[in-house]
């Protein structure tokens, strides 16, 4: 049934408000200013072969707006930021229900993508989630449209598209017990399904930036990189391009003299800084190319604005990324010259102090982490670095403030000995004693903590396989790959420090945790400004912190919301409720959550 006018498509809306669950396909826009967009439910599929409405683009927003039972049913769509952005008009949302849900988050929640740190295109796509979840070859629109063009192919496709979403519905709802996951419920509809629309307005609104000073720019980054080029070209002897997975991939197994089949990414040329001078090159290139991008895209932006997209379902520990530019992963420095505040307005940060050491504190309630924490008169990281100079063993190295934060952070995001002999420039051997002093004698919570997300691992391995952060926010592991014993002591029970998808499941945890604290934060902080009618707004997510746009008569007002926001009494409740939960250690501590806010220009 194809429904092409606002009459047929009011009368049609009467039925589905019969419906407990309607499901909208992604509009397709036609070159001719009509869209065609597919709607499904179980009662219309008893009588239909298909059902498509095609519409001009102002009609059909007018028609939905109108018409359709937005209070009596669930609205399932696969992609819901995408679905609200084409229903935006004038830089404001037109369409937007509680009673909307999305496959593609709800997936993503699930089982994140495997490799996920990376800025990969894994986004769990409609096409994929099918073939995983409902074992069907299902076609991508442009292998599809090499085929298919009659019209009403088309429609059968969409229809397709949104019975597919509907069948991923059912099946994806089966894995939740709404007794059982009470958090994980909260977090996809409180914060997830929140949070798209939240980037929405981001994306909507764009950020301003200081275009002349950024044409100043472009030309000195691009000799830096034109000099840079060479240098590595004449170190390597040919030209590998740092940009590129497929040049860097076969450099890599060369250095190692083996296939390298890792994830291409900053991190990993860190772990061959040692091996080649060219690796430190190859770095640097990476983060002027990044400066090069954002500034060209600064260098052009109309209105002096840039418009980043910004993506939910990319990384596994839930952090939101920014691309087009790529506004999160440049330079500090860079960031803040060329970032500006709305005309008249304050750029101001916020972000959280030591956080994942707070969280650390939480989950190992090691006394001694708790107590440095808990008093604002101490420094984790100059107390860290004094005790570790006292042990007499501690010859080859001194430890300052800095090389302390250095290993506390390597221990909290799981790096190997070898990782931090590198960024210490020391032996592996000593890398590797100063890792277990850290977790097993400085603070020995910390170890104990580790031991207990291996037992986690073996446990729910059975039954699922996921570590979940106090917020519901879970990330799948293979159990397979967590070994209890040395393979070559088979009698000494192994280091789960050593094995990689502890290190990454502990990891996890707390940089899972982070995400979800800043989300809880911004989709606090939207709904507050928007019910006080004030002008400060959040202009980019960072991993533990916000920048904002803030007009001077707002900033005490908005200084106060952010710090109560963020040290928010619920957070520490919620922490201490899930300590006592996973049986680590009954909390007897509390450490405060600190926010840093400061007026940057």
């Amino acid at each position: 049934m194809l429904i092409s006018s606002s009459g047929q498509f009011q009368e049609f809306c009467s039925t589905l408000e019969q419906s407990d669950l309607n499901v909208l396909s992604h509009p397709l826009e036609l070159q001719d200013g009509g869209v065609l967009l597919a709607v499904y439910n179980e009662q219309l599929a008893r009588h239909n072969p298909w059902v498509v409405i095609w519409l001009p683009h102002t009609e059909i927003v007018r028609a939905f707006r109108e018409y359709f039972p937005w209070d009596d049913s669930l609205v399932v769509v696969h992609g819901l930021k995408a679905w609200l952005r084409f229903f935006t008009e004038a830089g404001k949302m037109l369409l937007d229900s509680p009673n909307f849900r999305c496959t593609r988050l709800l997936g993503y929640l699930l089982d994140p993508p495997e490799k996920a740190e990376e800025e990969t295109e894994a986004d769990p796509t409609l096409e994929a989630l099918v073939r995983r979840y409902l074992k069907t070859d299902y076609p991508s629109w442009g292998l599809w449209l090499q085929d298919h063009t009659c019209p009403e192919g088309l429609y059968k496709r969409l229809w397709e598209d949104a019975r597919f979403t509907y069948l991923l519905w059912q099946k994806l709802t089966k894995k939740i017990h709404p007794k059982h996951d009470k958090e994980f419920l909260s977090l996809y509809q409180d914060i997830e399904l929140p949070m798209a629309r939240v980037l929405l307005d981001m994306e909507i609104n764009g950020v301003r930036v200081d275009k002349e000073a950024a044409v100043l720019k472009i030309d000195s980054v691009k000799r830096e990189l034109e000099k840079t080029e060479e240098q590595i070209t004449r170190l390597i002897g040919s030209w590998v391009n740092p940009n590129s997975h497929l040049q860097v991939r076969p450099f890599l197994s060369w250095l190692q003299g083996e296939p390298f089949t890792g994830a291409i990414s900053d991190e990993t040329l860190r772990d061959f800084e040692d091996r080649h001078p060219a690796i430190s090159l190859m770095l640097e290139y990476r983060l002027l190319s990044r400066d090069k991008s954002f500034l060209e895209i600064a260098g052009n932006a109309e209105n002096d604005r840039v418009y980043p997209h910004y993506h939910q379902c990319r990384i596994a520990t839930g952090r939101v990324s920014c691309t087009d530019p790529s506004l999160q992963n440049m330079r500090r420095d860079l960031r803040e010259t060329y970032l500006l505040p709305e005309p008249g307005h304050l750029l101001v940060e916020a972000d959280y102090k030591q956080a994942e050491a707070r969280l650390l504190a939480y989950f190992s309630q090691d006394q001694e982490l708790c107590d440095i924490l808990a008093n604002e008169n101490l420094d984790i990281f100059e107390q860290t670095a004094s005790e570790l100079n006292r042990k007499n063993e501690f010859t080859e190295i001194t430890f300052d403030r800095t090389k302390a934060k250095l290993l506390f952070y390597s221990v909290t995001y799981g790096a190997s000995a070898s990782k931090l002999a590198g960024a210490l420039k020391i032996e592996e051997d000593l890398a590797d004693w100063i890792i277990n002093a850290f977790k097993n004698w400085l603070y020995p919570g910390v170890g104990r903590l580790i031991d207990r997300v291996r037992e986690l691992l073996v446990e729910q391995g059975r039954k699922g396989r996921y570590v979940e952060t106090p917020w519901g926010r879970r990330r799948m592991f293979d159990r397979r790959l967590i070994s209890l014993y040395d393979l070559k002591h088979p009698s000494e029970p192994k280091d789960p420090a050593s094995d990689p998808e502890v290190r990454r499941a502990f990891n996890f945890l707390l940089q899972g945790s982070v995400a979800d604290l800043i989300k809880h934060v911004q989709v606090r902080l939207d709904r507050i400004f928007k019910e006080k009618s004030m002008q400060s707004r959040v202009i980019l997510n960072l991993h533990d912190g916000l920048y904002l746009t803030v007009p001077p008569e707002e900033y005490s007002e908005t200084e106060r919301i952010v710090r109560e926001a963020m040290e928010s009494d619920e957070f520490i409740e919620r922490l201490q409720e899930f300590v006592g939960e996973e049986k680590f250690i009954i909390p007897n501590i509390v450490v405060p959550l600190k926010a840093e806010i400061k007026i940057l220009l």
